[in-house]
């Protein structure tokens, strides 16, 4: 089992890491602090097909919501299908308008919820 941790803050992915690995003690995880290297990473296989991926809302260089565009254009010729979850310290309704357009189902979760994606992975 593989899960990604995008967020700019390493505390947060330290975080999500612990709670993954006290549920899940043999899945590997992979944190990054910035979603353009994910990106980069999957294009050139370095990073392994993932069970989970959790990206943060609001990061420089390029947002959650830009990820998820440019992750449902990597993975529309594969039969790869990982579970996603939009993680934010805020959501609104534009959010939750955005969600409806997409091509995939995502999950959106605040971070202050007791980490609701821990029982979405597949």
């Amino acid at each position: 089992m593989i899960a990604v941790l995008i967020d700019d803050d390493p505390f947060t992915n330290e975080y999500h890491s612990i709670l993954l690995k006290d549920i899940y003690p043999e899945i590997s995880v992979y944190s990054y602090e910035n979603a353009l290297n994910v990106i980069s990473d999957i294009k050139s296989s370095l990073l392994p097909k993932a069970n989970l991926i959790l990206t943060d809302k609001n990061m420089p260089f390029m947002n959650g919501w830009e990820f998820i565009s440019k992750l449902e254009k990597l993975i529309q010729s594969q039969t790869w299908n990982p579970t996603v979850c939009l993680i934010s310290d805020h959501l609104d309704s534009e959010d939750y308008k955005r969600i409806q357009t997409l091509k995939r189902p995502i999950h959106m979760s605040l971070k202050s919820q007791e980490a609701p994606y821990l029982n979405l992975i597949k």
